[in-house]
């Protein structure tokens, strides 16, 4: 029988009936999910405008409140303390780091001795900002005055709500390094307002990138704990034409050695094992790590009486609800059993088991997220500073393993059965994804989070050993052969 389309129109529309009043029925049948597994979202963000001006962005770089009005050039903030004066930095023996500006003026005046078009190509590839001018060397020179200023402040933002009590026994101090990836940074800090316990953090944000107001504008939103911004000065976007950045001079990475000594370019004679030369954007994530330990142990005035564990993060990871609570267990688990281990909270694995807490032998690429160790671990690397600085590789995390294996550090660490900590970067510097989808990232992650629930805030933990042994030789990635960088390594230590 042949049905008209007015009669066959009525019965779709019942059937469409039929399953809406059905899914209404079964969703009045489930309850809200546990405060523990509540899916993270991400806050509203601001409408968005035309491509800001150089000004625009000079004017709203580093707001802890509502962006002030357009400038016609950089100024710091007003509540920035006086400007304290910072020697040129040396190395152990006194001599000055060739090539390397700490203060104002010599970074200003290197700039200047650039060509524009030269130092605006180098400054927009560090600041991968589209639409952002490069800043000129008087701009660089205001940004290195605000952020020896700052970082001598250490202004603590919203501690009126969230006072820092370092003594209290569930203060945690979270350490975060971010470069200028302000999608990835959101949906961190969305994750971490999900933790439990997070009003008794301190975050530190350490950042090697001023000119970019979105991750400015992602920092302003935080309203959830207690934080603190540190700015590295040795960052490529304020040498955006001399070292740490790529000097005009530079080998081209893949020049051959004698026709680099032929050509009279700097470090001719030291390529890496590899037989290639720096790339600047990959030494600068070691100096900016290497840096923020430094500062965060022995210059974060907050922290100097404070004698536990601090976690640390990347801009690109993502936070688990019972994070501190599995960390608290996991430090109280290995007091007899490895006390000079550092927790790994990390994982690339999206199973395991939340009650395990294994002790095993330490790999840099499996175990290098969420990372937490105290200021006795942090003094074990710093005393094996000449290791850590002249190893060629230009990786933090497979230098330390070199430590390792070098008796340096302990060569175990307590790992977490299943991740507390995940990563989210389908960007970054190894990856180069079309378009990094923080949204599909974040939703990701909520799945896991909701198929692993049963796994979250264990009672106790199982800890157990493991036959898995770290490597024995860690042979180096290169990247590292340049003695400008090993130079400014040592400087920073002996600072």
């Amino acid at each position: 029988m042949r049905l008209s389309p007015r009669r066959l129109l009525s019965g779709m529309l019942a059937i469409l009936g039929v399953c809406a009043l059905a899914f209404v029925l079964h969703m009045l049948g489930h309850s809200p999910l546990p405060a523990s597994t509540q899916l993270v979202s991400l806050p509203d963000q601001p409408e968005a405008t035309a491509t800001p001006s150089r000004a625009a962005i000079s004017s709203a770089v580093v707001r802890h409140a509502t962006p002030a009005p357009e400038r016609a050039s950089w100024k710091a903030p007003a509540s920035v303390g006086r400007a304290q004066s910072t020697p040129r930095l040396t190395t152990p023996s006194g001599t000055p780091v060739a090539g390397v500006a700490r203060t104002t003026q010599s970074v200003a005046a290197a700039a200047a001795a650039n060509t524009a078009a030269n130092a605006a190509a180098n400054a927009i590839a560090r600041t991968e900002a589209p639409g952002v001018d490069a800043p000129d060397a008087e701009e660089i020179g205001e940004m290195v005055r605000f952020l020896e200023r700052s970082n001598e402040e250490q202004a603590i933002v919203n501690e009126d709500k969230f006072p820092v009590d370092v003594t209290h026994p569930d203060f945690r101090p979270i350490i975060i390094m971010i470069h200028n990836r302000a999608d990835y940074l959101r949906v961190l800090l969305a994750t971490l307002r999900a933790v439990q316990g997070v009003e008794r953090v301190l975050l530190v944000i350490s950042q090697d990138v001023l000119t970019n107001p979105a991750v400015d504008a992602v920092i302003a939103e935080i309203d959830f704990c207690a934080y603190v911004r540190l700015y590295s000065p040795y960052s490529l976007e304020l040498h955006p034409a001399q070292f740490p950045g790529d000097d005009p001079n530079d080998c081209p990475r893949d020049m051959p050695r004698a026709s680099a000594i032929a050509a009279g370019c700097n470090s001719a004679e030291f390529p890496d094992k590899y037989g290639h030369y720096r790339e600047s954007k990959f030494c600068a994530i070691k100096h900016h790590w290497w840096w923020k330990s430094i500062f965060v142990f022995e210059r974060l005035r907050v922290l100097q009486t404070y004698p536990g564990y601090m976690l640390f993060l990347e801009e690109d990871h993502a936070v688990a609800p019972d994070a501190l609570h599995f960390l608290r267990l996991a430090l109280s688990s290995i007091n007899t059993t490895c006390p000079d281990c550092m927790v790994t909270l990390g994982s690339y694995l999206d199973r395991g088991d939340g009650r395990l807490l294994q002790v095993l032998g330490w790999n840099s690429v499996k175990h290098n997220m969420g990372m937490a160790f105290n200021r006795q671990y942090w003094n074990r690397v710093r005393a094996c500073k000449d290791t850590f600085c002249t190893f060629d590789d230009y990786n933090w995390d497979w230098t330390l393993a070199r430590l390792s294996t070098t008796k340096c550090i302990e060569s175990r660490a307590a790992v977490a059965g299943f991740g507390r900590v995940h990563h989210l970067g389908k960007c970054g510097v190894h990856k180069h994804a079309l378009k990094c989808d923080t949204d599909a990232a974040l939703k990701e992650f909520n799945m896991l989070m909701k198929r692993n629930e049963a796994q979250l805030f264990p009672a106790q933990l199982n800890v157990a050993p493991s036959l898995m042994r770290a490597p024995n030789v860690v042979k180096g990635s290169g990247g590292w052969g340049d003695p400008r960088d090993h130079q400014l390594c040592l400087a920073m230590a002996d600072a």
